[in-house]
């Protein structure tokens, strides 16, 4: 008998970008911040790029002069992410700066960033999606880069953002996924995904 071969979907696409603030995580749960009783996502437009980088540490033991057992525990986590811009709104949920009465952006030194769930999806070759949520995200300060126009020539500038991100304190939990054209996908999971944060339903 042959050996099975699993063949998946390659992604070519991203789009849908959200984002849900998270107002408490300790081990008794995970709340969001909600809007009329219901988790408050937020869409992001212009997303271009967003990379998971996952790491993982090996701890081996040592014994009858060889590696006797060895066990691997996840290590950081970081993703970086490119948009078109990164809108006030976002800035303001994101690294805790204000907005004045005036409508100015304000920067503090003392602004605290606060952690948020992230979602969005890419498209497959095969023309199904990967949904995607990253459930406890940390984001840096942007660089702000500024060009000046060079006669007809323009540079779009971009906005790149690196975010670090850690297991929920409440289930150990830090992504959930699923492809669409998967076999067991479900497709009410899937119409609901940017609903909030995917949690399993329990019976």
């Amino acid at each position: 008998m042959g050996m099975t071969k699993y063949r998946g979907p390659v992604s070519i696409g991203l789009r849908d970008v959200c984002y849900a603030m998270i107002t408490k995580d300790d081990e008794t749960g995970t709340v969001y911040e909600t809007k009329e009783s219901t988790v408050a996502v937020k869409g992001v437009a212009g997303a271009i790029d967003a990379t998971i980088t996952p790491s993982s540490e090996n701890t081996p033991l040592y014994a009858d002069d060889g590696t006797f057992a060895e066990i691997t525990s996840l290590g950081d986590v970081s993703i970086a992410l490119e948009l078109a811009s990164l809108p006030d709104d976002v800035q303001v949920d994101w690294f805790g700066h204000q907005r004045d009465e005036d409508g100015v952006l304000v920067k503090g030194a003392d602004d605290t960033a606060r952690h948020f769930a992230l979602g969005f999806k890419s498209q497959n070759h095969d023309k199904t999606f990967k949904y995607v949520w990253v459930y406890k995200a940390l984001a840096s300060l942007p660089e702000n880069a500024h060009h000046t126009k060079e006669g007809s020539s323009v540079t779009m500038q971009t906005q790149k953002v690196t975010i670090s991100c850690s297991p929920r304190l409440s289930d150990g939990k830090w992504m959930a996924s699923v492809n669409s054209g998967a076999e067991g996908a479900s497709a009410d999971v899937i119409s609901k995904w940017f609903e909030k944060p995917y949690e399993k339903a329990t019976v």
